[in-house]
């Protein structure tokens, strides 16, 4: 209770804050950073000193706004990097908001409607947040600057300060595609062509729960690459770590579905 109260606090301070800005750009950004402190604080594990910055996400294919709201742009999630060596850790929370008609949307797309000038101001954008952990190695070939990557395994819970939802089925997929090649031979200076072991590869580690259980973390990890070998992506078609999230959730006992995917491998 303690955190929403403070949350709600700054909301408060950044959304009055508004009215000293006129450019729409100043607005969407302290918005922004609205959605962000409020996810971070309705997760129950992430903590508020790590280095979250706001990411786009693929446009999801089921999930409609309601009738009632305004579109803001595209999906948004925030993302944390952690670095250790040739080991990558991504952590992507993703956060939605309850409507008042039923239903979520991402909360970078809600905008709240004043239909009349004596509403109160929405201070609240984050009800529901998914996170979703990947894990990977990355290396760099010196002598040719490719990169290749070794799927490891993906982790993945919700939260919620909103006891009208709950989420009935969690689905998230880590898929990695591309050219396999042998370690540490690939990061020599040879032809690529003599460490090329298949032409396509494909890996996929997967989470897919019934009536998960809040803030329980959920993971795959033995779909796993071997230590000798790595996934080079060399084309359109062969995605950067494409992560997948299909959630199906009920509010007010009415259920819906949202999907979103983006991608976790960075360059």
């Amino acid at each position: 209770m303690k955190k929403r109260v403070w949350a709600a606090f700054i909301a408060m301070i950044l959304i009055f804050s508004l009215n000293a800005t006129v450019s729409a750009t100043d607005v969407e950004v302290n918005y922004d950073d609205v959605i962000l402190q409020q996810a971070i604080e309705v997760d129950s594990k992430v903590s508020a000193q790590e280095d979250f910055t706001i990411v786009s996400l693929i446009e999801s294919s089921l999930a409609t706004a309601s009738l009632n709201e305004a579109s803001a742009g595209g999906e948004k999630a925030i993302q944390s990097i952690e670095k250790e060596n040739d080991l990558v850790k991504v952590t992507t929370i993703v956060p939605y908001k309850v409507l008042p008609t039923g239903g979520m949307v991402n909360s970078f797309t809600y905008v709240p409607v004043q239909t009349r000038s004596t509403d109160p101001v929405t201070t609240e954008f984050v009800d529901v947040t998914v996170t979703v952990t990947t894990t990977y190695a990355q290396y760099e070939n010196p002598y040719n600057f490719c990169e290749f990557y070794r799927h490891a395994g993906v982790e993945a819970y919700w939260s919620s300060d909103n006891s009208t939802a709950s989420v009935s089925n969690m689905t998230v997929w880590f898929d990695s595609a591309g050219e396999l090649h042998s370690y540490p031979d690939c990061l020599n200076d040879v032809p690529l062509s003599s460490t090329l072991i298949d032409d396509y590869y494909f890996i996929r580690s997967s989470i897919n729960r019934n009536n998960p259980v809040e803030n329980r973390s959920y993971v795959d990890g033995s779909h796993t690459m071997p230590t000798n070998r790595v996934i080079r992506c060399i084309s359109f078609f062969d995605h950067g770590g494409l992560v997948y999230i299909d959630l199906t959730y009920s509010v007010n006992g009415r259920s819906y579905e949202h999907d979103t995917s983006y991608y976790a491998y960075t360059a």
